[in-house]
């Protein structure tokens, strides 16, 4: 889910490729995902949240060599 696409072309923009992401209350990762998918390919993205069953199921379901997830 792109929900933020004019924020993440501008900072694509202003920091092209930077050593990593941090996307905090990640909850079911889709962000993680559009960062990955769209805007930073081979930038490391850690998804972060409280809810340690989302966590869990974001680790369970996660396709991406470049995204991991903590609680």
């Amino acid at each position: 889910d792109n929900r933020y696409p004019e924020i993440f072309k501008e900072i694509k923009g202003i920091i092209s490729s930077p050593n990593q992401i941090l996307s905090f209350g990640c909850s079911t990762g889709e962000e993680c995902e559009t960062l990955q998918e769209l805007y930073f390919p081979n930038i490391k993205i850690i998804g972060l949240d409280i809810s340690e069953k989302v966590i869990k199921n974001n680790i369970e379901k996660n396709k991406y060599k470049n995204i991991k997830y903590y609680s």
